[in-house]
């Protein structure tokens, strides 16, 4: 991989967001951040990030929907998606 790492970031928790942007920085990692599930997308497919981090529980489409359309498009299918949440529901989890 040439460069910096690029991960995209996507977190309803305006805190948690800050933290993962301050210590993946801090880390050398070249961020992009999102709010909402549909904001993550649209990132994900203009920037074409090397990681994906997302929160199962977004206010607009769950991270769930979000990693299926991700890993359904043949430019971002390869992109390792990581589920960060603090979510204790164990259907969704399992299901993450």
């Amino acid at each position: 991989m040439k460069g910096t790492a690029r991960i995209l970031v996507s977190d309803d928790n305006r805190a948690n967001l800050v933290l993962l942007i301050k210590a993946l920085t801090k880390s050398g990692y070249e961020v992009l951040a999102a709010e909402n599930g549909q904001e993550a997308l649209d990132l994900a497919l203009a920037e074409a990030p090397d990681l994906v981090l997302l929160d199962i529980v977004l206010p607009d489409r769950s991270g769930i929907e979000i990693c299926r359309a991700l890993k359904d498009n043949a430019h971002t299918a390869p992109t390792p998606v990581i589920f960060v949440t603090a979510n204790t529901d164990r259907n969704e989890v399992v299901q993450a």
